[in-house]
């Protein structure tokens, strides 16, 4: 099996059917020494694209298994929000008809709730009317029993939003009984949708370059690739 030159001066070995058998990468080796260009063009665009970058965001998941998402000028966005009146704010926004809905359907059972909340919750919390079965999807849901069932359209609210205070968790499992009280879909906000749908298209995304790199290798190494160049 003879050494030869290639145009860059470096020496590899081949076998009788000229594939490469020493003096490249490992992933190289049995490239067929006509194939050497046209394979390393697209291995290296596979190699140094990046799958991290989604639209306006970056993604990044650090060793202990935790997610950043960060911004076009490097800055990490929170996973989580400091109250829920930041996330029922959010919720709001990004649905005006349930903004519009809370503003009509406003009544003392709310402002009490309101009132409640801003005394840091101190004292008995506003109970449900007897008989009141409007929040029964939100009780269902969250197993609100006796003196903890909903009683206001403004303790949906904060019922519906999640006590971990992450952002992700306002899902659809969580937003349904909210759903059925107002009767229209609502949506997710922005913040609660942003790192499950970024991981989503990065995940994908190295998902098809994998296989993309696995298609190469397959062609490039059990039959011949299209050459472009030949490399001496």
């Amino acid at each position: 099996m003879p050494w030869i030159t290639l145009r860059n001066k470096r020496r590899v070995k081949i076998d009788r059917q000229g594939r490469i058998v020493k003096g490249v990468a490992r992933d190289a080796k049995g490239v067929h020494v006509r194939d050497l260009v046209p394979f390393m063009h697209e291995y290296r665009d596979l190699a140094e694209g990046s799958c991290d970058v989604a639209g306006d965001y970056r993604y990044e998941r650090r060793r202990d298994g935790s997610e950043i998402l960060r911004d076009r000028l490097g800055r990490a966005l929170p996973a989580r929000f400091p109250r829920k009146e930041i996330a029922i704010e959010a919720l709001l926004t990004a649905n005006p008809e349930l903004f519009d809905f809370v503003q009509s359907n406003w009544g003392s059972d709310s402002q009490a709730y309101k009132q409640w909340v801003s005394r840091g919750q101190r004292g008995p919390k506003p109970q449900a009317a007897p008989g009141d079965g409007r929040f029964d999807p939100i009780n269902t849901r969250f197993n609100l029993t006796r003196h903890r069932r909903c009683g206001s359209l403004l303790e949906a609210l904060y019922v519906t939003i999640p006590s971990s205070h992450r952002w992700e968790d306002i899902d659809p499992d969580r937003l349904w009984p909210l759903e059925e009280v107002v009767g229209f879909h609502v949506e997710p906000p922005l913040e609660a949708i942003r790192l499950p749908l970024t991981r989503e298209t990065v995940e994908t995304c190295q998902v098809e370059r994998k296989e993309r790199k696995a298609d190469l290798l397959e062609r490039a190494k059990r039959g011949r690739l299209a050459p472009k160049d030949v490399p001496f």
